[in-house]
Order: structure tokens, then sequence, then C-alpha cells
């Protein structure tokens, strides 16, 4: 649904549907659905062939950069006379472009904030270019929170919040103008595509793969790839995470191991081992302490053997692997065949269940 006039800078326009077509192109560019924003600028410019707004969206927004030089001509040839003041400036923006293609809209989008100091769609120009042409983003966040303060529910400028927060490595921020966004817009597809982002960002690939894919039933033809994308590094980076534990132990850096483990991680040993009479060993400190503690001081060693690591769904791995120690004071080996299956999210082991032969750990404990 289109916003109200009064979000929009001022045009020249005589035509209706050629102001109509603008708003709505203006709201689809917002929104990321650039095809579609073409289209209603076309049909502007159809409507009235002289309407110098559309071609400076166009420009600004729309035509790649080979496309740009004619339509700054045609643009710039229009009769100024009957401009508003927002067309003068963009005018002026306009003229700089055409003299230097690197010009920058720095100037241009002062003085439009401060000729329309209430008209949000200023701030929405003033905050895109000192992001993306710019590339100042504290100027970028005080233009998007000073639209936000004449319009809180343009949804488009919390996703521009969120990946400004995002950038800044500021997660918790990034995640709430993301959560904002979909509130706001809950069928637009670029604020489920958005938040997909975040969650790939925080490393759960589960999460993200399903944001993409409601991108995708509505109508984001780009995200079903990344939600393939995002599958495939969750098999990838969970894999690869608990292979790292495993080169840890190995190496005998517990220290290491530890970190890999959440705060809270739930470690459960099988039922029927001896170390399963703490469990559930929950923390770091408690798997530390009653689990790699005792088996340091019950054998002379203990090591993992041919580990295979299998993805599982629910950010999940399964390895199977083998056993192969020595008790102390009996000297009993061990080569016990094993599996562990492990639970991950955002880059960190939240659960852990073992499963042993554990009556081949019982004897060798015998005296």
């Amino acid at each position: 649904m289109l916003r109200s006039q009064e979000f929009y800078l001022p045009v020249s326009t005589l035509s209706d549907e050629a102001r109509t077509a603008y708003y709505a192109a203006s709201e689809l560019g917002s929104n990321v659905h650039f095809t579609a924003a073409q289209r209603e600028i076309d049909r502007a410019l159809e409507a009235d062939p002289d309407f110098f707004m559309a071609y400076a969206y166009a420009i600004q927004v729309l035509a790649p950069d080979e496309k740009k030089p004619k339509l700054l001509q045609r643009a710039l040839a229009i009769d100024p006379s009957g401009f508003t003041e927002s067309e003068r400036i963009m005018r002026g923006y306009l003229q700089e472009m055409q003299r230097d293609s690197t010009a920058r809209p720095t100037a241009a989008m002062k003085a439009l904030v401060k000729a329309y100091p209430n008209t949000p769609e200023a701030y929405e120009w003033a905050y895109l270019h000192a992001l993306y042409t710019d590339k100042d983003p504290v100027a970028a966040l005080d233009y998007a929170h000073r639209l936000l303060d004449l319009d809180p529910g343009f949804g488009p400028v919390h996703n521009t919040l969120g990946y400004l927060h995002m950038g800044e490595g500021r997660m918790d921020k990034a995640k709430e103008h993301f959560d904002r966004y979909i509130k706001l817009a809950p069928e637009e597809s670029n604020a489920f595509d958005s938040m997909g982002e975040y969650y790939a960002n925080r490393g759960d690939y589960l999460q993200s793969a399903r944001l993409y894919m409601q991108a995708a039933a509505r109508g984001m033809e780009a995200a079903p790839e990344r939600a393939l994308a995002a599958l495939d590094k969750l098999e990838t980076g969970n894999v690869a995470l608990v292979q790292s534990v495993y080169d840890a132990f190995a190496a005998g850096d517990i220290p290491t191991v530890l970190s890999a483990l959440d705060a809270q991680v739930v470690w459960q040993e099988a039922e029927g081992n001896a170390l399963a009479d703490g469990n559930p060993y929950v923390g770091p400190d408690a798997v530390l302490n009653g689990v790699f503690a005792r088996l340091g001081a019950e054998h002379d060693y203990f090591r993992v053997k041919d580990i295979e690591l299998h993805p599982m769904a629910h950010n999940r791995v399964l390895a199977t692997l083998r056993y192969d120690a020595r008790r102390k004071g009996s000297g009993k080996l061990i080569d016990a065949q094993a599996a562990h299956l492990w639970t991950l999210r955002d880059g960190k082991v939240t659960a852990f269940q073992q499963y042993v032969d554990t009556r081949q750990l019982a004897e060798a404990a015998k005296k």
C-alpha cells in the first residue's frame, strides 16, 4: 500500500497518473523490488515525458552506469522554470553528475533536508546516499533516525538501520530493527531476506535458510539459492567446529575444547558409563571437572580415533569413532566403539550425547 502523499517530496508534474506511478516506484524500490520499480517509472514517464523527478529517481536508483549519461541529458533538457525546490536541488546534483560521474551528493542532501525538515522522503534520499554513495555510516545513521522520528512505520528504514548496526557488530540492535521491519511489512520478501542474512552472520545457518525460504515464498527469486547456500554452510560449519574440538582434544588442548562449548552446554555421558553419575553436566566447568579431569585421572592415555562426521538436521552432527585408552593401575586396554551426537548454535556446542560400549568400559575399570 502506498504511503500518504505527505511522505514524498513535492513534484511539478500535473499528471495524477505519473505522480501515482512515481510513488509506487519509490515504495517498490525502497523494498528492493527494482524490476517492478522500473516498470512504474516507465509508466510515469509515459504519462508525463517531462517528469523530472522520475528521471532523477531512475538515474540514482535504477539505471546501470552505461545508461545514465543519456538519462542525464534528457532530465537536464527539461525546462526547470516550474520546478519545486526539491527538484531544483536534485537538478543541481544531476548537473554535477553530468560534469563528473563521481560527484558526491553530500551538499545536495544537506540542502534537501534543510529545505524539507518534515518530509520523510528527504531523509530517505539522504540516508541512502550517505550509506551507498558517500560511504558515511555515521551520517546515514543520523539521517535514518531523523526519518524514523517522522515516520516510525516506514519499514525500509529499519532495514537500513539493521545493516548499519550489523556492520558495526551490534548484532542485538541489528536484530531489533530487522524484527521491526518484518512486523511492519510481513509480506515483504526483503524483510525476510535481510533477517536471513542476519542469521547467516550469526552462524545460525539453519534459521538463515528458513528465513530465506520465507523470502522465496514472498517472491524473491534469489532466495532459494541463498537458502541452499546457507544449508551448505550449516553442514560445513558445524562439521568444521566439531572436527576442531576433536583436533584440540587430540593435542591435549583442553582450554580450546572448553572454549567451543556454550556457557550453558548440556553434556550427557552414556547410560551405564561410570561418568554418567553426574549427568547432566551443565556448563564447561562441569564438563572439565566431571568428565575430562576424571578421564585424565583414571587413564594413562585416552584417545579417539577413526572419527567420521555426519551432518544431520536441526544443527546437529553425529560422530562415529572408537576410544583408544589404557586404564591406570591395571593397564587394561580399551578399544571401544562409540558415537557422539553434537548439537550446535551460533558457533557453539549447546548439547552433547555420548553412546559407547559401556560393558567394555566397565570391564576395563575392574581391579
